[in-house]
């Protein structure tokens, strides 16, 4: 007979603490089966003591970060959870199974599998699996079986057939009455290989010990869906938009019009004011900014944008830098902070204004001028003053007197002069070219040349003109480069102030309340303050509903950023990633796996190497032009 129970194990290096753990003793044996349930509490919340450890205190409820830490809310869902694993694991390993082999189901497994985890998003895969399969099983038994309709599969039923069939009626159209979607085979692939999972599961834990496991004889096709990345002009195309806020609703309007991504008649404030329901949360600038950032901290996934908070930042070595624990992954990467990402960042940590009024309004003045800097560079209407004692621009000068008016005058102090832009110097050339008389007189201010025939004076006419005005425009041109570099320079220090001042804000931020905030908007803080030490595996089912309703509505807006940028490209959060993966390698000088690896904090070799192999590389594109233009011998060959 077999000993099961709950076993509390002491923790290397922590007295205080215990792990806990499934017990099982054999009879005849000398040493028990422990099977880890992950879970650390003190060593004082064992009930009734250590060594007869059969549940747990509800002083534990003191400790609020350790119980947090077990991804339960309070001790009572502990101590339930606990109960049932040991009732399913005292079911699965006793000598006297609670059913026969013959009539042990694979839904019973499946809900044991479902009711074991604490991650939320491993749940509801899991129970997406396992309403795919019942459904398939419902289908399976009337048309393959010819028995009455039933969801039960029995473990025994399982082989090659049965999966070969349930494989290709996922590829297969629903059939009438089926609440489903045809699946591609790269989602077919997926279910059948989480199907194996646990199937080999059940295996392993002996609720079903088969002799050859029925996937053993199953292939999958490596098929890998395409990568979409961004180049490098969709990117500046992104960067340079001015985006419009358009309707984001989907349904029909009262006069059944789809308004979704069409201008907002009257502008947003109108609409807002009018209902505040409508009043969006994030701008399309907004979400375009939040890709960039994705982009340029090393196409971090969008969990990890989410979830980054201020006390993520860390200041050493005279630069900043993002300490993070990946979601996903759960290890840790580190991101350079670069000029770029406070630039983006600036833009919200302005709402932190009571913690630092000043330095926040310094921050929205930086802001403000940069702004103004960036328009004046990418203004095509450039403007520079024309100093009238200008002797080599004399001509120029009378030739301008003909068309300016009081709005052309520059008249200061230390200076007086025309006003002189493009649009000027184009009248002036239409001005000359339609009034002959006007010019004529002008020449004879200038020229005592005998006139010569009618024919001739008009070419010179033409002549003159065009010399007037191609000085005019040499000229504001070399003004609109001076300016350009003078206004260049004050926007590369306004960008680097502004770096500083967003640097000692997030000092700031990071040693307040405010260290747990989230930098971006995008989850609701008080929704996930329970989430200490990154932890946000062990969501509840609120919390993770919350965190895949953000991550739809971004990948929404990202079509309407998308749609405006002209990026005929569906653009998803995750194309950062692969963008970012694809410049690296492009643009990096000596870059190898490792490098690629580490920056885009892939746990595993293998995982980097199947990731670029889907992405374009320039340098191979490169490496073929080579080879082609190697074979350009002279030899008569038919390609």
């Amino acid at each position: 007979m077999s000993v099961f129970k709950l076993h509390a194990k002491d923790v290397r290096g922590q007295d205080n603490m215990v792990y806990i753990y499934l017990y099982k003793l054999n009879t005849g044996d000398k040493q028990p089966v422990l099977s880890s349930l992950k879970i650390k509490i003190p060593k004082r919340c064992c009930l009734p003591s250590q060594k007869k450890f059969k549940k747990v205190s509800k002083e534990l409820s003191k400790y609020k970060d350790v119980l947090l830490n077990t991804g339960f809310e309070d001790v009572e869902s502990l101590n339930d959870y606990l109960e049932e694993r040991l009732e399913t694991f005292q079911r699965n390993n006793g000598r006297k199974p609670t059913k026969s082999l013959d009539k042990r189901t694979f839904n019973e497994w499946m809900e044991i599998l479902i009711n074991r985890q604490v991650n939320q998003g491993t749940k509801l895969r899991y129970l997406n699996i396992k309403n795919s399969i019942t459904l398939f099983q419902e289908w399976y038994s009337v048309n393959k079986l010819n028995r009455i309709k039933t969801s039960t599969i029995l473990m025994k039923d399982i082989d090659v057939d049965y999966i070969l069939e349930f494989k290709k009626w996922l590829l297969t159209e629903p059939n009438e009455g089926e609440n489903r979607k045809k699946s591609t085979l790269y989602t077919t692939n997926y279910k059948l290989k989480c199907m194996k999972a646990m199937l080999n599961k059940s295996h392993s834990e002996d609720y079903f010990p088969f002799q050859t496991n029925p996937f053993s004889h199953i292939k999958f096709e490596n098929i890998q869906p395409k990568i979409d990345i961004l180049t490098m002009s969709e990117l500046k195309s992104l960067i340079t938009t001015q985006f419009v806020e358009v309707y984001r609703r989907t349904t029909n309007n009262e006069e059944g019009v789809k308004l979704w991504g069409k201008p907002i008649e009257g502008g947003v404030e109108n609409r807002n004011n009018k209902n505040s329901r409508y009043r969006a949360k994030h701008s399309l600038n907004d979400i375009r900014n939040y890709f960039l950032f994705q982009l340029l901290s090393q196409g971090i996934r969008v969990s990890d944008l989410a979830t980054l908070r201020w006390n993520n930042f860390e200041y050493y070595d005279e630069v900043m830098r993002i300490n993070k624990r990946m979601v996903k992954t759960k290890s840790n990467i580190t991101i350079l902070v670069n000029e770029k990402m406070t630039g983006i960042i600036s833009h919200y940590i302005v709402r932190y204004e009571d913690e630092a009024p000043e330095l926040v309004s310094k921050i929205k003045e930086i802001n403000k001028n940069i702004l103004d800097k960036y328009n004046y560079l990418n203004s095509v209407d450039v403007r520079a003053v024309l100093d009238l004692s200008d002797t080599n621009m004399r001509l120029c000068i009378k030739a301008l007197s003909l068309i300016v008016d009081e709005s052309n005058v520059y008249n200061h102090h230390t200076n007086f002069g025309y006003i002189i832009t493009q649009e000027l110097i184009n009248r002036l050339e239409k001005y000359l070219t339609d009034n002959i008389d006007s010019f004529n007189k002008l020449m004879e201010i200038k020229t005592t040349i005998k006139r010569p025939s009618p024919i001739t004076f008009r070419n010179k006419e033409k002549d003159k003109i065009q010399e007037i005005i191609n000085t005019l425009n040499k000229w504001l041109l070399k003004q609109k480069a001076l300016q350009y570099k003078k206004e260049t320079d004050n926007y590369i220090r306004l960008k680097s102030e502004r770096n500083l001042l967003v640097i000692e804000m997030i000092n700031i931020l990071k040693m307040s309340d405010t260290k747990q905030h989230f930098v971006f908007n995008l989850l609701r803080n008080e929704d996930f303050i329970d989430i200490v030490d990154e932890d946000f595996s062990r969501l509840s089912e609120l919390q993770y509903r919350r965190f895949q309703s953000f991550r739809a509505y971004y990948n929404k807006l990202l079509k309407l950023v998308s749609a405006q940028a002209n990026i005929n490209k569906n653009l998803t959060s995750h194309i950062a990633r692969h963008s970012y993966a694809s410049l690296m390698l492009e643009l990096g000088e000596n870059i190898n796996l490792f490098d690629l690896m580490n920056s885009l904090g892939h746990q595993r070799l293998n995982t980097t190497q199947a990731y670029i192999q889907r992405l374009s590389s320039k340098k191979t594109d490169e490496i073929n032009q080579v080879i082609s233009d190697s074979l350009n011998t002279g030899i008569n060959i038919n390609l």
